[in-house]
């Protein structure tokens, strides 16, 4: 409103002098500092302001022309207010923040207390927490499947009938509250197209969107469509449902603070700044932060990230909260050095601490209720030498200012199988007021330690760490290299895969080709010479035959060797000696085993007919032959010469298993006859590794090495 006796001073500058009148244009230009209408920019009139108007003097004569001199001029006054009121515009310029009245901060200077008054503002909606299951969501499969035919499916959504029913109005048990999102597009119709390996953008042929596209089905002009089941839905579909499904998270709205709001800032304490001795520091002030949170007027509850009994904090109106600008401090944590006096900073213990990962620091410190958050305060800003250029001249201040919003702001994970009651749909964002000067040894709050802060009434759009993430992308993000969605890269890998797959579908045989004539595995093989002493009782038992001179090729430890087998030969496939022995530990495989033996009876002249019987032990096991009667073909015989035995050889050829849960198997060749002969025997075996057990190469199964 306008203050009619500040005409006075400005008539009085400005206007006529004793009762003659005065213009109302007069040179604002040359309004002094401190006038009233500073910054008040007057609208041309065909009116006079005449200030003081005429007054009666002793020789008037009583005539109604003298009398209404006065009135015209009064009258002419109220017509030129009158132009400058309503039928014209009046200009207002260069009102500061003290002057603005909605959620103004303000001190009565007898306590601690900031009061905000009443006001609006418009803030981003962060909280998803415990929505009311007025859409739902089906399918709740993995997002990503790369052993499906499409690896990113998008959900089914689901409306509810109370949704329905709220929208028809047959039942009001439900609030829907309804702001535009629910009901209109808000992207373009698009889809990705691949066709051999080409990515192609078109426009989406869900509910045969026409091509070229026509004004009526642009987003904000054509209507979501609304079904009882969303099933398959296109890109654009997608996002109304993601919108009704999370019912609008991250939409502006506007809170309204419809009364006086108020918070006690905690006094000044020393004991934030304090060495490990316990011996408080010396700063002088701490710079606190006034804010509202958001609580939109389109939801009835808003959750905040504080803990409510083991549950988040529920509020149903705006509220304020304030960030502690000290309190906190690094505490030494899993054994770290103690900095607080900071004589351990660059000692040899504190570069040997550099390598102990285990060991760190965090920040510790109660907080009363009323509070939301505390911040570190290094001691420098304000102990320091050569602090000036102070911030806000006039005012005694540290350098520790919380960050206005980032502190509190904080973006909910909305995943495809997140559920509303799952913590991490938690978020909120908040409305900075204030800073509050806190003074080392005052009680009170006095006007000149609120700075007054509000950012034109209204929330950051992103929380820092979105913001951070787009200015950090490298390349820039811009029109010319634009943010990859999850549909167009799930649909590139799924061409890519598509594509490799054809192509080595068509190029198998060659491959299996080139895989058979260049792929070489060795394989461990093991030669040996089999000897006896000269006195071998044939009797009619079994008994083995001594191995010397072995030799090994390809018998190093693989790469591919499972640790449980590392205790078997050394981790070697054969035994690096077997000169003397009589069995050869082998480890799981499949193996060739082959040779000969020799037998020269001690006694040529013996009117006997005797065979001799070849086997391959496997520990106490007899594995090959399968029966000992097939042994009779292993035999040698007198040729005719009931009185003279004839040396006999036989030749073997066996496949043996070592199954690996058996973890080994102890070989052996032995020899018997079917009289109690004696001979001379000689030979030769040879052991080769083939493969693993399940077939594959290599020294232990899924292995290929040597």
């Amino acid at each position: 409103m306008l203050y009619l006796d500040s005409f006075n001073v400005f008539m009085q500058e400005y206007g006529s002098d004793s009762g003659s009148g005065g213009s109302g244009d007069g040179p604002l230009s040359d309004v002094g500092v401190g006038d009233p209408f500073a910054g008040f920019t007057f609208t041309p009139s065909n009116y006079r302001f005449t200030d003081p108007p005429r007054y009666f003097k002793a020789n008037d004569p009583y005539y109604y022309e003298v009398d209404n001199i006065p009135l015209k001029e009064l009258h002419e006054n109220c017509l030129w207010l009158r132009d400058q009121m309503v039928g014209l515009e009046l200009n207002v310029t260069g009102i500061s923040t003290s002057q603005i009245l909605d959620l103004q901060p303000s001190v009565n200077s007898a306590d601690r207390v900031v009061r905000v008054q009443p006001g609006k503002f418009i803030g981003r909606v962060n909280d998803a927490y415990g929505l009311a299951p007025l859409f739902d969501q089906l399918d709740l499969q993995p997002v990503v499947d790369v052993t499906r035919n499409t690896i990113w499916e998008p959900p089914s959504i689901t409306v509810s009938d109370e949704v329905f029913s709220t929208i028809v109005g047959q039942t009001v048990n439900n609030v829907l509250f309804s702001n535009g999102l629910y009901t209109n597009f808000q992207t373009h119709s698009s889809e990705i197209q691949k066709d051999a390996g080409v990515i192609v953008f078109n426009y989406d042929s869900l509910f045969l969107n026409p091509n070229p596209l026509s004004i009526s089905l642009l987003p904000k002009i054509s209507s979501a469509y609304w079904q009882q089941t969303s099933t398959d839905p296109s890109l654009q579909q997608l996002a109304v449902d993601f919108c009704r499904r999370w019912q609008g998270v991250f939409r502006n709205s506007v809170v309204n603070v419809s009364d006086p709001l108020e918070v006690e800032i905690p006094p000044f304490d020393a004991t934030d700044y304090m060495d490990s001795a316990g011996n408080p520091s010396t700063p002088q002030v701490r710079i606190d932060l006034v804010f509202a949170y958001t609580h939109p007027i389109d939801s009835s509850q808003t959750y905040l990230l504080k803990d409510a009994g083991g549950a988040p904090e529920r509020i149903t109106s705006s509220r304020l909260g304030v960030v502690k600008g000290a309190g906190q401090f690094l505490t030494a944590q899993e054994g770290a050095l103690d900095i607080t006096t900071g004589s351990e900073i660059g000692s040899n213990n504190w570069v040997g601490q550099s390598t102990m990962p285990n060991r760190y620091y965090d920040t510790s410190g109660s907080l009363n209720p009323t509070q939301s958050m505390g911040i570190q305060a290094p001691l420098a800003d304000q102990v320091g030498d050569g602090l000036t250029d102070l911030p806000f001249p006039g005012k005694t201040t540290g350098l520790s200012f919380p960050s206005p919003d980032d502190l509190l702001n904080a973006a909910p994970i909305i995943a495809q199988d997140a559920i509303s009651n799952d913590l991490i749909t938690l978020g909120q964002s908040v409305l900075p007021i204030c800073y509050v000067i806190v003074k080392k040894d005052s009680t009170v709050l006095f006007s000149e330690d609120i700075i007054d802060i509000r950012p034109f009434l209204r929330t950051a759009e992103l929380a820092y760490n979105e913001r951070a993430g787009v200015g950090a992308a490298n390349p820039p993000l811009s029109m010319g290299n634009p943010a990859t969605s999850k549909a167009e890269l799930y649909t590139t890998v799924e061409a890519t895969r598509d594509y490799f797959i054809s192509l080595l579908q068509t190029q198998s045989d060659d491959f299996k080709q080139i895989i058979q004539d260049n792929l070489v595995i060795p394989q461990a093989t093991l030669a040996s010479v089999i000897r006896d002493n000269g006195s071998a009782q044939g009797g009619g038992a079994f008994f083995p035959l001594t191995f010397q001179s072995d030799k090994t090729t390809y018998n190093s430890p693989s790469l591919g060797m499972s640790t449980e087998y590392t205790n078997v030969n050394g981790g070697k496939v054969f035994p690096d000696n077997i000169d003397g022995a009589t069995t050869v530990r082998l480890i799981p495989g499949i193996y060739h085993i082959e040779g000969n033996v020799t037998i020269m009876p001690a006694a040529v002249l013996d009117s006997g007919y005797h065979k001799w019987y070849l086997g391959i032990l496997d520990g106490t096991t007899q594995v090959f032959p399968a029966t000992p009667t097939d042994a009779r073909t292993y035999a040698f015989f007198d040729h005719g010469d009931s009185y003279r035995q004839m040396t006999g050889s036989i030749s073997f050829s066996y496949i043996h298993g070592v199954n690996p849960t058996d973890t080994y198997s102890d070989v052996s060749i032995v020899l018997k006859s079917d009289g109690g002969q004696t001979g001379y025997i000689n030979g030769g075996l040879t052991i080769t590794r083939l493969s693993n057990y399940d077939g594959g190469a290599g020294p232990m199964p899924g292995a290929i090495g040597v």
